[in-house]
């Protein structure tokens, strides 16, 4: 913990001002912020937006690092996931809870929406002016906002800035390659002192049974854990274990419930009065929760979850996939904190979810497996739409959204987005494009390319389809219409069952 403490005592006795001065020609972006107490976004305010660079190279995503002013001085606020990710740990978006997780090597960072501390390896941290982690929306896109110098020097970075140029720089540290969690001194020196008796044991490994439906984490001595839920995640911590020796650098479950493992060695800093805890962090697969689906059974050498309900959708639909017939994923855009467009008292994920609910049982009278990133007014992390797809190697991913602009009152029709490059996409894209103008008579806007994330993070061709202008009130009064939805839908699955016929 040596590096790790001096990191965090030094980042809590750090004010990160930058100048007040801002350059006079700095580009502005309208970012609305989440809040709790209302359960809204805000009213747009007109921020600078901060240039990033990474060890020299310009790093960028869907929604910019901004500066913003607060109690006199200023602070850089960034997407936790572009930087996190950027620098080599891996963001995981915990819906249920709020909460933001980072794993960097050896260590878990744990942030959660509107506190103003995080969770570091289970050691209270307060961030940077007790700035709380945020949402915040812009162009279509939410993310979780925090104060720069907080990701960065807790992953081992440095942090520079250019008020000339407003470019926060990024470096890592060319001399320590080593992650933080690699300089952790968890060595005992009098182990019969410092040890208790249950504190010898080792995580041996994992063991899926397929006949009785139950995943077990092995250990070679008689198991104490605490067990967390965080919803579409588990989190198991070992108390008084060590990984074993044997153990591969990846597990694999095998089986139909939990989607994916990952397990991190923490010294005595969690909290438990045990000098060795192991952490394993349990993804659970689509529609599977502990309380709907799992009952937990402690063994004498680890911890059994068995699947006591099958895994069913919210959404009606079959809960087998039939492994002839081709999978479509319908992707709902936006969902729950974040609401899309907004225009005339209607939110344009409520347009999405209800096309989308209308184009599900058209897919399935087809005979297509029908995969929904969402049937509910929940929010989905963009990068998790895409991973729902990528997990099951879908054929298709549709994204369904609603236009807007913010120069015309008049803007009307329907157009089709693929992925920069993309043959198959823009194959796919004007044949859905043909079929749903057909369908509505709406106006043809064709089809366009551009770098959105559920394009560009999709293994399959991917489109994303924007049925209307919500900004035009002629087309929003036809979005709104039920009557039109069908049409919307129809259009829609006639376009989709064309293209997949192309492939047989």
């Amino acid at each position: 913990m040596k590096k790790l403490t001096t990191a965090l005592v030094s980042l809590m006795l750090l004010v990160f001002l930058l100048p007040a001065a801002f350059a006079a020609d700095a580009n502005t972006v309208d970012i609305r912020f989440y809040d709790a107490k209302s359960d809204s976004y805000l009213t747009a305010v007109q921020l600078n937006q901060v240039q990033l660079t990474l060890n020299g190279t310009s790093i960028t995503g869907d929604v910019p690092a901004v500066l913003q002013a607060e109690n006199g001085g200023t602070r850089t606020l960034i997407p936790v996931r572009l930087v996190s990710e950027q620098l080599g740990a891996e963001v995981v978006w915990l819906p249920d809870a709020s909460q933001v997780m980072i794993l960097y090597g050896d260590d878990t960072i744990l942030l959660t929406i509107d506190s103003s501390t995080a969770l570091v390896n289970g050691q209270s941290v307060t961030l940077p002016d007790e700035i709380p982690a945020t949402l915040v929306y812009y162009q279509g896109s939410v993310r979780t906002m925090v104060p720069l110098r907080f990701v960065a020097e807790v992953l081992g970075a440095v942090v520079t800035w250019d008020g000339d140029t407003m470019t926060a720089s990024i470096s890592t540290v060319a001399d320590d390659t080593a992650s933080i969690a690699d300089e952790t001194d968890t060595s005992v020196t009098d182990t019969s002192a410092n040890i208790s008796a249950s504190d010898t044991g080792l995580f041996t490994g994992v063991q899926f049974d397929a006949v009785a439906q139950t995943f077990s984490i092995l250990t070679d001595y008689t198991t104490q854990y605490v067990l967390e839920d965080f919803g579409s995640r588990l989190v198991v911590d070992l108390l008084g274990a060590e990984l074993s020796s044997d153990l591969p650098d990846a597990l694999s479950s095998s089986s139909d419930f939990i989607a994916g493992i990952q397990y991190v060695q923490f010294g005595d800093s969690l909290g438990y009065a045990c000098d060795h805890t192991v952490r394993i962090i349990l993804t659970l697969a689509e529609n599977v929760t502990l309380e709907d689906n799992l009952t937990v059974t402690s063994l004498t050498n680890g911890v059994c979850f068995s699947l006591t309900g099958a895994p069913v959708t919210d959404t009606g639909s079959n809960t087998t996939v039939n492994s002839a017939a081709r999978t479509v994923v319908i992707d709902a855009g936006h969902g729950g904190t974040d609401p899309g467009a907004y225009y005339e008292s209607t939110s344009e994920k409520d347009i999405n979810l209800a096309v989308a609910l209308k184009v599900q049982p058209l897919l399935i009278a087809q005979g297509y497996n029908v995969i929904m990133t969402r049937s509910t007014d929940v929010f989905v992390d963009l990068y998790e739409r895409a991973a729902i797809a990528n997990n099951i190697n879908a054929d298709l991913f549709v994204s369904i959204h609603s236009n807007a602009s913010a120069t015309s009152k008049t803007a009307q029709g329907i157009l089709t987005y693929c992925y920069p490059g993309s043959t198959r996409g823009e194959t796919c894209g004007k044949i859905i494009q043909k079929n749903i103008t057909a369908a509505t008579g709406a106006n043809d806007r064709g089809v366009l390319t551009e770098n959105y994330v559920v394009l560009r993070e999709t293994n399959m061709c991917a489109v994303l389809v924007e049925l209307g202008f919500m900004s035009t009130h002629e087309e929003l009064e036809k979005l709104v219409d039920d009557s039109y939805q069908t049409k919307l839908a129809q259009g829609i699955t006639d376009g989709i069952v064309e293209y997949l016929n192309t492939l047989d």
